[in-house]
């Protein structure tokens, strides 16, 4: 059974204290199911090398890598519904300006952001006034999928 870890990177400034915070980590970890070995992972992205470059600088890419984190998260993303689907729900949630997926606690001070609401059974959701652009700086450069056998 292998399981994958899904996660981005992300930091924000405190509304109480001012600090930024150092970057922080937004990551789930799920059962990956039906998951293509790492030598059929790694023969899909040298296929898509091979077919925008020559087959040289296609095969020493290939052999090039020695592990998953250097795989392209499009591999994943292609060939499993269950890390498609964690990628899609994040991405969702923050296009659609909800931040309470993110731990919005400071680290310094231990305010809770107002854009990141106590979650609770009972409560009505509210929304926050705060934009999720100008709240949260999200490096997407930072986005990997990483499995785990």
């Amino acid at each position: 059974m292998a399981l994958f870890t899904y996660s981005v990177k992300y930091r924000f400034t405190c509304e109480e204290c001012g600090k930024q915070t150092d970057w922080l980590t937004y990551s789930v970890t799920q059962d990956a199911g039906n998951l293509k070995s790492l030598a059929a992972e790694l023969k899909i992205w040298a296929k898509d090398v091979a077919d925008q470059t020559n087959t040289p600088d296609a095969v020493h890419a290939f052999l090039a890598l020695d592990h998953a984190d250097e795989v392209p998260i499009d591999v994943y993303l292609n060939d499993n519904h269950r890390i498609k689907k964690v990628h899609d729900r994040f991405h969702e949630a923050i296009d659609s300006g909800d931040l309470s997926v993110l731990s919005g606690v400071c680290p310094s001070c231990g305010r809770r952001q107002s854009w990141c609401p106590k979650k609770s059974l009972f409560k009505k959701k509210t929304e926050s006034s705060v934009r999720a652009e100008d709240a949260v700086e999200i490096d997407w450069t930072s986005e990997k999928v990483d499995i785990h056998r």
